[in-house]
């Protein structure tokens, strides 16, 4: 089953209520809340909170977004990442892979990275938890075939992988990385931008993107268990957008 839901850092300005207020409105099912505005690392009895409130408006919690970077520097410690992910009640979290595109590693970064996932990867087992590195340009899983790379490094149960569709690959490119990895990949971020020619991203209306993310998602529902797919950003960062898009998700999961 594909579970619907929203990235609280989509809305950084919005307060926890008004996020809340927000995904039900738009007939999500879920939050993920994030490490670096509403749920802050270590911030434990105000995860709680945020937990109960979720929860109390029909709402689930997945995910913490965490944005710990491992092998980087200036990341909080894992210890409050992990211990602030449990009491929202969260099964996985999210972090990235590395402080750079894996092309532009060192062997000795290469080796810290790897170390640090091991470390960080004992903890959330020790919580009950796993860590879901999301695809994302200047980290280790900044193509396809690095994350699948990555995968193979560090073959433990606890470490997963958040799927999103990177801007260089074609539709056929993408959905031969999510065959590679379908197995380990927990969640899903779910966005419709363009790469413009000068490198920038044009973000669009998630209704032009209604036939790539229907091949994109039909996939998922082979496996068992649920995958939850989180809407992540719109066009502008306009609320009465992010309503239309959440109103094509839905009929995208429902056409599934």
């Amino acid at each position: 089953m594909i579970v619907s839901g929203l990235c609280s850092i989509s809305f950084r300005d919005k307060s926890v209520d008004e996020i809340i207020s927000l995904a039900v409105e738009a007939g999500l099912e879920a939050v993920e809340w994030g490490g670096d505005v509403h749920v802050p690392h270590g911030e434990v009895e105000l995860a709680r909170e945020v937990r109960k409130k979720t929860l109390e408006a029909g709402l689930k919690i997945n995910s913490y977004g965490s944005y710990y970077n491992t092998g980087g520097e200036g990341n909080p410690p894992f210890e409050d990442v992990a211990a602030t992910a449990r009491a929202l009640g969260a099964e996985t979290i999210r972090i990235w892979a590395g402080p750079c595109d894996r092309e532009k590693a060192d062997e000795a970064l290469v080796r810290k990275v790897l170390e640090d996932i091991s470390r960080c990867a004992d903890r959330a087992e020790a919580e009950g938890m796993t860590l879901s590195y999301e695809y994302h340009m200047n980290t280790f899983t900044n193509t396809d075939a690095n994350a699948q790379l990555l995968g193979k490094e560090i073959d433990r149960e606890s470490v997963r992988f958040y799927w999103q569709p990177p801007h260089h690959n074609s539709d056929g490119e993408n959905l031969k990385g999510i065959s590679a990895l379908i197995d380990r990949v927990t969640n899903v971020h779910v966005f419709h931008w363009l790469l413009k020619q000068d490198g920038s991203i044009d973000r669009r209306m998630l209704e032009e993107g209604r036939n790539r993310w229907i091949s994109f998602l039909r996939p998922f529902l082979g496996r068992k268990g649920d995958t939850y797919a989180f809407l992540e950003f719109c066009r502008h960062d306009d609320r009465e957008n992010f309503l239309k898009d959440a109103a094509v998700f839905r009929e995208i999961l429902s056409s599934l």
